[in-house]
């Protein structure tokens, strides 16, 4: 088999096109549509194929019945149904990212390795996004409401959480440091990058929504001081937010710094450590 990237991009196409075809022509199937990546127009070479396929409500219940929430092992008659576009090497069902109703499993097909990524969901409860990509629709589905803004009430509660586990980490992440344990450090300021774009995009009232891949992913190389460097930025930035917070009336605790600070001096305190921290330097992580 070609290890070609456009080779296994254009397979993928392929089998994009045999399921649409299939789908379009199976009396079971009333419409299906495309998110992510390909909804977007940015799929890549590699990117999954992430596909809802709406079930006639007669068979809705042996295509879209569901067994445990989070299985290896999805009713039969889903399983058949997938094995129809190849071999399944492996698949994982979660069917708590899945609609009311629906099924959603991720197949993993071999030889060509594509993973797909299935949402059944019947008729009745289906809902379609207003920026899904359609590949066909024999029967007219609701266009899902767009996502609204948190209310006050909610924001509340909900930033102030948010904030509170971001410097509980963020604390963690200081103690990694101390230890060495870099690749840690990296994936935890990385997620914590993310939460500190979630806590700005709710306090903007802005609805969720994909943010592209993480521009601000730190390299695997990352050195102890780039690290720690992300540490103060990402500090830095969750005070400023927090500002914004309370000239909206959301009550939170004064940000920890002076512990975070102990925390970053601890490692640079470790014998041998060539680790220095210019804290006051460092520009925001934007």
């Amino acid at each position: 088999m070609s290890h070609s990237l456009e080779v296994y991009k254009e397979n993928r196409d392929t089998l994009l096109g045999t399921i649409t075809d299939a789908l379009t022509n199976d009396e079971r199937f009333v419409a299906a549509w495309l998110t992510g990546s390909y909804a977007r127009g940015e799929a890549d070479a590699v990117s999954d194929i992430d596909l809802t396929v709406v079930v006639g409500d007669a068979f809705g219940e042996s295509l879209c019945r569901r067994g445990a929430m989070v299985t290896a092992r999805p009713v039969t008659e889903r399983l058949l149904f997938f094995s129809q576009f190849g071999d399944p090497a492996n698949v994982h069902e979660n069917n708590n990212n899945a609609p009311e109703g629906g099924a959603f499993t991720s197949v993993l097909y071999q030889p060509s390795a594509h993973i797909v990524d299935w949402i059944l969901v019947p008729y009745s409860k289906a809902r379609r996004p207003g920026a899904a990509r359609v590949l066909f629709e024999h029967l007219q589905v609701p266009v899902a409401p767009p996502p609204v803004p948190l209310d006050s009430a909610t924001l509340v509660e909900k930033v102030p959480e948010m904030i509170a586990y971001f410097w509980m980490m963020l604390a963690v992440v200081s103690k990694y440091l101390v230890r060495r344990e870099w690749g840690l450090a990296r994936c935890r300021l990385n997620e914590l990058n993310t939460l500190a774009l979630d806590v700005e995009r709710l306090l903007a009232g802005q609805p969720d929504e994909y943010r592209g891949r993480l521009n601000h992913q730190l390299p695997p190389t990352a050195t102890a001081e780039e690290l720690a460097t992300v540490v103060v930025s990402l500090s830095r930035k969750m005070e400023e937010q927090m500002i914004d917070a309370g000239r909206m009336g959301i009550v939170l605790r004064p940000a920890p710094m002076e512990s975070i600070n102990t925390l970053l001096l601890l490692s640079e305190s470790r014998k041998h450590s060539r680790v220095r921290f210019r804290l006051l330097r460092v520009r925001p992580w934007n």
